[in-house]
């Protein structure tokens, strides 16, 4: 059986709404071994109880990421939804790699740059070259 926990609120197979953070809800958990988490702010998640632990697990781009949520007493609203915030987070590209892309794009702009500069700079010396070899030629007549 599938239970979802939906806007704070868990709908067992019996039909009784648990409101999360509850004493009720902390029965629940002792009780039972997963659940999905559907967050009002971030993608949903499937959390598992493996042995007296719970994790979250999510999908991102073809791989599975797992998050430490807690021992049963610490699965609560505030804690469900840090664990979604931080899913989300994985799924945000790294500054990190945001400043590598840029330092790569920028070091094939200067080296692009670089080569234009040279490029221009050696065809003005051919330019003078044939200039002073022109007047030497005049001046040798």
């Amino acid at each position: 059986m599938t239970f979802s926990v939906v806007q704070g609120i868990l709908e067992p197979e019996y039909g009784n709404m648990i409101q999360i953070d509850t004493k009720c809800w902390f029965i629940w958990l002792t009780e039972n071994d997963s659940f999905r988490y559907e967050s009002n702010n971030h993608p949903s998640f499937r959390a598992r109880k493996e042995k007296k632990y719970w994790y979250g697990y999510r999908k991102i781009d073809g791989k599975l990421y797992k998050r430490y949520i807690g021992v049963s007493n610490e699965v609560t609203q505030d804690r469900l939804e840090q664990t979604a915030e931080e899913f989300v987070e994985i799924s945000t590209p790294d500054k990190t790699e945001r400043k590598s892309s840029k330092k790569e794009v920028t070091q094939t702009v200067e080296k692009e740059v670089t080569d234009a500069v040279t490029h221009d700079r050696i065809a003005a010396l051919e330019a003078r070259l044939q200039l002073m070899e022109e007047r030497l030629g005049k001046l040798k007549a």
